[in-house]
């Protein structure tokens, strides 16, 4: 049996393609966002959440960046609901300070990290939030 070269280096890209794709799924965090001002951060960092508080108004409110549609709904800012976030399984819940007082009710079983977002943001605090956000997925702020 003789083997052609271009079938060798098609069956060899084929490979390297299939084993790539779970090592870059592993990397990818699974976050879900209670902040439209945070969801907008990881969104400019490259990071797509698998679900938003309300990404309706999210997609009213905000037209950049743009929140892809396969983002799940969780509910409202301040009362996600409880059994969506069970199923999404997520790697970090991202929230603000104001979430605090329910920390502990959101969800037992994944990361909750608050990050501090200003509603009229200086360049010094808009950096730190950005720095905060990137540091969670451990990417530079400024890759995408």
């Amino acid at each position: 049996m003789v083997i052609r070269r271009r079938t060798l280096i098609k069956g060899a890209l084929a490979g390297a393609a299939l084993f790539s794709f779970p090592l870059q799924a592993k990397t990818t965090p699974r976050w879900v966002i209670l902040d439209w001002g945070i969801t907008e951060m990881a969104l400019l960092l490259g990071i797509t959440p698998v679900g938003v508080a309300a990404p309706d108004w999210y997609r009213r409110l905000f037209s950049q960046p743009p929140l892809p549609e396969q983002v799940a709904d969780v509910g409202l800012l301040f009362q996600p609901n409880y059994e969506t976030l069970f199923e999404l399984r997520p790697d970090a819940l991202l929230v603000t300070p104001a979430h605090r007082m329910a920390e502990a009710q959101l969800f037992p079983d994944c990361s909750v990290i608050l990050l501090f977002v200003q509603v009229a943001p200086t360049p010094s605090a808009t950096g730190a939030a950005e720095s905060a956000c990137a540091g969670t997925a451990g990417r530079s702020p400024h890759t995408r």
